[in-house]
């Protein structure tokens, strides 16, 4: 139980830094900054039907998940801001989905690998809201 906090906390880690390179990929590619290039240019026109409001929206769940890692390691609660990165992912994914070219331009595997991402953040959601509501009576105790 003392290493499971923080082991989810690694994952977590993992999935802000995936996340934070496509985003990166996303806005840059959108402002200009930094135009896809190479094996990256064929997601050129799923960016470009993504609005802004998704961007945004992805901006507060990188927000919400770097602020639930930190709670993890931190031994702090995590369970509110892991369930809004939680639920601000899953619409995201469910309106990404609901798009043509998300359905054309992204690999089977990505598709596939992004479902997979959103339902090991909400079996890791259940175990830290089970952490912390079984630690709690204790912690009132002491």
């Amino acid at each position: 139980m003392k290493y499971l906090r923080p082991a989810l906390g690694v994952l977590l880690g993992l999935y802000v830094l995936r996340n934070l390179y496509y985003f990166a990929l996303t806005v840059g590619d959108k402002t200009g900054a930094m135009p896809l290039t190479g094996a990256n240019a064929g997601f050129k026109p799923f960016t470009d039907a993504l609005a802004w409001w998704q961007i945004a929206i992805w901006t507060v769940l990188i927000i919400a998940y770097v602020i639930a890692t930190l709670r993890l390691f931190r031994g702090g609660k995590a369970t509110v801001p892991l369930a809004v990165g939680f639920v601000l992912d899953a619409a995201s994914l469910i309106i990404m989905r609901g798009m043509a070219t998300y359905q054309q331009i992204v690999p089977a595997d990505v598709q596939q690998m992004d479902i997979i991402c959103v339902v090991a953040v909400l079996v890791g959601l259940v175990v830290v809201w089970w952490t912390e509501r079984s630690s709690a009576p204790t912690a009132a105790a002491a």
